[in-house]
């Protein structure tokens, strides 16, 4: 039995427009209602909604200043002239036992995304498949940089 995910392939376009129009609803709602500015927006996805999270920061260059991929992947269609430059800072953590997307696939994701986005950091950690729990050591000082230190 097949269920539905993002990744259905016979509504793909359809879904990748749903995904960017509800992350550019949700960033324009917290925007005005906190009054952040898009450079202190950070997206964060975990497995399939990291390629969604990139695509959204190759499409819509000036909604957020971070983005953090964690077990997931670089769209395959990444390299396509229909994105733009990524401004926004890329955070990109790989898992060396991840069944899914494994470290001779996930090793080239630095490259990959240093095609588009000049502010790349890239780790490849121990385990599976899941969120690096003790990932704190990375993504803290990397937010630092990013966002500067929270007054």
């Amino acid at each position: 039995m097949i269920g539905y995910n993002w990744g259905v392939h016979d509504h793909w376009a359809s879904a990748v427009r749903m995904h960017h129009e509800m992350v550019s609803e949700c960033l324009a709602m917290l925007r005005g209602r906190f009054g952040i500015a898009a450079g202190r927006c950070l997206l964060v996805g975990f497995s399939q909604p990291v390629g969604l999270s990139y695509r959204f920061v190759a499409t819509c260059p000036d909604e957020v200043g971070g983005v953090i991929g964690i077990c997931g992947g670089v769209p395959r269609d990444w390299e396509d002239d229909k994105y733009q430059p990524v401004r926004a800072a890329v955070l990109h953590i790989a898992r060396e036992e991840d069944e899914f997307y494994p470290p001779e696939l996930s090793g080239q994701f630095a490259a990959r995304l240093r095609k588009r986005a000049s502010d790349v950091e890239f780790h490849m950690l121990p385990g599976g498949h899941r969120f690096p729990s003790k990932a704190r050591h990375i993504v803290q000082p990397w937010m630092a940089r990013v966002f500067g230190k929270a007054s």
